[in-house]
């Protein structure tokens, strides 16, 4: 009776919209979906509403919460999402997306409106093995999930810095963590991925079983398949010192004469930093600094000379890395706004200090305008260090599909992060990002034809931050390589033709 009753409400829920944009294959693979996974389908009317609208909610940036799936799945387990891949296949105009967190903002990739939702948020979960020293982790959680349940073994993974981020997609993706200048990229710490293929299958993908396919993955999307458990190699872990410091408009020269110093001074890999400027309404300018520390209190000159900086507000304390998490994250929940992401990975140019400021300076013209005429817009540039320990700890681990090495120079990757409400200007804000980076490709240009700036010429994009028009997989050395990888693994382009991700160009 009940699924007879879903069925007159979903029904009636098509044709009461018109939704002539639904394809008849999505209805028919949603419907088999049904049939296959009664209690795991959820629709925006009818008996799972609720849970549909909880789930649909779950979006970081409200331009993918406002979206209307035709669908959600909510698999359990790998078999089950087995069986919806299989079931997709069947219907190869039904097109879906894969969620794990919800944090990516970019349309398409988790979200699919009028499409089918596969969301991992139920296949979720975190299992220590102290003989092996790995942590077993499913991809639905969020990384305050993850460390919290490994903090009480005194132990850690490579992870997200933000506990609200999904485990999922940041893994996937490659994934950059206040441990990565010990240890590398996160990962660069999977030892096995369990992975449905396109045909369906469930396999296990180590550097035993298939070298090329495991780095390729590390680092490369969902292209080759829907992972739906990590092996993670864990390391031991204490109290820990961080936070953020604010810091007003005035002391921008200063903050950033020291992260240029940091850079080219990156000596104790214990040590991170992110340096965030935000510009708001009016012009107004405030910069935030993350700073991490892997022990209870850094010592004296690690954050060259930015700790003596005086700060307006201090949140920087020794905490437990959870905590941590937990903490940063506090705040970041946008409410109601629209994010974008837009990302470029520059080289550290040890003879130009003022590059940053440079930067800066130039985003700032490019978006006086529009916030001169929006009360509710922010839009911030964060400078994340990336030092040239990474690539020799990801070497060291195998390697990813990013490509790093051993010989690689200090770099930085800035991340162009934009908060706002109307969905007409969408065009405008990813226009002032692209406007910025496209200046930025420019530049990289001139130093990468200078001999004399002895900088890192190769610069790869960071996936986790990319905007969906960016050609990630085109900035990778081995791109032919893993354009081969992925059409060997899914020789019928079922997730380049139903599902969208960073195209293989």
């Amino acid at each position: 009776m009940a699924r007879s009753w879903l069925f007159i409400s979903l029904f009636s829920f098509f044709n009461s919209l018109a939704i002539g944009a639904v394809s008849p294959a999505t209805i028919t693979a949603c419907k088999a979906l049904e049939k296959a996974l009664p209690n795991n389908v959820l629709y925006k009317v009818g008996a799972t509403a609720q849970r549909y609208n909880i789930e649909q909610g779950d979006y970081w940036s409200v331009a993918l919460s406002s979206l209307s799936p035709a669908c959600i799945v909510q698999p359990t387990d790998a078999q089950q999402v087995s069986q919806a891949v299989k079931i997709l296949n069947q219907n190869e105009d039904a097109k879906f997306a894969i969620k794990s967190g919800g944090h990516d903002p970019n349309p398409g990739q988790s979200a699919m409106d009028e499409g089918i939702v596969i969301a991992l948020s139920h296949l979720n979960g975190t299992t220590y093995d102290p003989a092996k020293k790995v942590a077993y982790v499913k991809p639905g959680g969020h990384w305050w999930d993850v460390i919290g349940a490994l903090d009480k073994q005194s132990v850690t993974v490579v992870g997200g810095r933000l506990g609200i981020v999904g485990v999922g997609g940041y893994l996937a993706q490659g994934g950059l963590s206040f441990l990565s200048a010990q240890y590398g990229m996160a990962a660069d710490q999977i030892e096995e991925y369990e992975v449905v293929k396109a045909d369906g299958s469930i396999v296990t993908v180590n550097m035993q079983s298939d070298k090329d396919l495991m780095i390729a993955m590390r680092g490369g999307g969902h292209m080759y398949g829907i992972i739906t458990k990590f092996t993670l190699r864990t390391y031991p872990i204490g109290k820990v010192w961080g936070g953020y410091r604010i810091y007003t408009s005035g002391k921008g020269d200063a903050v950033h004469a020291a992260f240029h110093k940091f850079l080219g001074n990156a000596a104790d890999p214990k040590a991170a930093l992110i340096v965030n400027t935000s510009f708001a309404t009016q012009g107004s300018i405030i910069h935030v600094v993350f700073f991490f520390y892997d022990g209870p209190k850094p010592p004296a000159g690690v954050f060259a000379g930015i700790e003596d900086i005086k700060p307006t507000f201090d949140f920087c304390s020794e905490r437990t890395y959870n905590d941590l998490m937990i903490f940063n994250a506090r705040g970041t929940d946008l409410l109601g706004f629209r994010a974008s992401f837009r990302t470029i990975t520059l080289p550290h140019v040890e003879s130009d200090p003022g590059w940053y400021q440079e930067i800066l300076g130039q985003y700032g013209n490019i978006t006086l305008s529009y916030l001169k005429s929006h009360f509710v817009a922010l839009t911030t540039v964060a400078m994340q260090a990336f030092p040239a320990s990474i690539g020799k700890n990801s070497e060291a681990r195998g390697g990813n599909a990013m490509g790093l090495t051993a010989n690689d120079k200090t770099r930085f990757i800035l991340e162009i992060n934009t908060v706002w409400r109307d969905p007409k200007e969408d065009a405008e804000v990813y226009g002032m990002a692209k406007q910025l980076t496209d200046i930025l490709d420019k530049k990289v240009a001139n130093v990468r034809a200078s001999s004399a700036s002895k900088a890192e010429t190769y610069l790869p994009y960071f996936m986790n931050d990319a905007a969906y028009d960016q050609d990630v997989f085109g900035s990778y050395k081995d791109a032919a390589k893993f354009k081969t990888l992925q059409e060997k693994a899914d020789p019928n382009g079922f997730w380049r033709k139903q599902s969208q991700g960073f195209p293989m160009s």
